[in-house]
């Protein structure tokens, strides 16, 4: 990080929490791949940063010339260094501390529109490592920290919020937060340590629902619950601003999906009782043909017919010979 970066992280820790420290706000462009992206803002006091967090990746600092404020307003425009479909959000500061001037709504890269730039992630200084499950008001514990350096300063970013600063003491590399945060609100985690590098940025983070709310205070980032963040690349036109708020998507079942699994259940059940009845009127059928083809095992041909072995009316039986040969008679051979 440069010198510029390390004066924003230290001076946040006594103004980030400070109401009055957010005298501004401003706007981007619709991003595109490689596209210049525009900054517009009115108020604040030079000079100004960007911090840019992608979605699990690498946060990207960008010093804002102080040329580019005047009479009160201000505008920049720097290219986009994020491939198509990237997801992230940029924070803005000035010299009264660390994301004064607010954090974007999540954004999502565009197509390219003809602009050429290298896109490849730059990664991590270090790593380190997250709890599984993030809970209102329930302990959340970064650990495995090792290469970044401590002092290290941990950032969390609300998507159309307002971020805020953790400093995990001197020692072993864990650290437990009690997230003073509300249930429903979206957060991004990213740290720096005294060796300058960033240790990347996380993924998305839902604050999950508890019973629990004793953990808040009047310093507690607010909840965030206006808009819906979209996890999804956005066709949207229309400039970002950084004062829009947002919330965990809903997913509700219609009623008309709720009556369509009732009937495709009744249909089904109807197709069901239809194949055992038939099934069941064939078996009483088999068995019925069975017990009219029953064998006598005890019937004896011979016993009825003589020592012969066919009889019929009108015809001379025919015996067999003892050396198995046929006996003439003159019943049926013809002089």
């Amino acid at each position: 990080m440069t010198a510029l970066a390390r004066f924003f992280w230290t001076i946040s820790a006594l103004c980030v929490l400070n109401p009055s420290a957010y005298a501004f706000s401003f706007t981007t462009t619709p991003p595109t791949q490689c596209g210049n992206l525009g900054i517009s803002w009115t108020g604040g006091t030079p000079p100004f940063q960007l911090v840019m967090y992608p979605v699990f990746g690498t946060q990207r600092n960008v010093s804002i010339p102080t040329t580019a404020f005047n009479n009160g307003a201000g505008s920049f425009t720097f290219q986009l260094p994020f491939p198509s479909g990237q997801q992230f959000v940029i924070t803005m500061s000035d010299a009264t501390g660390y994301g004064s001037g607010g954090t974007t709504s999540l954004q999502t890269t565009g197509a390219s529109q003809g602009g050429l730039c290298n896109t490849t992630d730059p990664g991590p200084a270090f790593t380190f490592d997250l709890s599984a499950e993030l809970q209102q008001c329930g302990p959340f514990v970064f650990s495995d920290y090792n290469g970044a350096g401590q002092p290290v300063t941990i950032a969390g970013t609300i998507p159309g919020g307002r971020p805020f600063l953790l400093f995990p003491p001197i020692g072993p590399t864990m650290f437990t937060w009690d997230a003073d945060v509300a249930a429903g609100t979206v957060l991004l985690f990213s740290m720096v340590g005294v060796k300058g590098g960033p240790g990347g940025v996380s993924q998305l983070q839902i604050v999950r629902a508890t019973d629990n709310a004793t953990c808040f205070t009047p310093t507690s980032p607010p909840t965030v619950t206006t808009a819906t963040v979209t996890l999804t690349p956005s066709t949207a036109a229309n400039s970002q601003t950084s004062s829009a708020t947002a919330s965990p998507p809903e997913h509700k079942i219609s009623n008309a999906a709720i009556a369509g699994i009732a009937v495709g259940g009744l249909v089904i059940l109807v197709i069901v009782a239809a194949l055992g009845l038939f099934f069941l009127r064939k078996r009483r059928g088999n068995n019925k043909r069975s017990r009219n083809t029953n064998l006598d095992l005890t019937y004896d041909p011979v016993a009825t017919t003589g020592n012969h072995l066919y009889s019929s009316a009108g015809v001379p039986p025919q015996t067999l010979a003892p050396g198995g040969g046929y006996v003439s008679t003159r019943f049926t051979d013809q002089p």
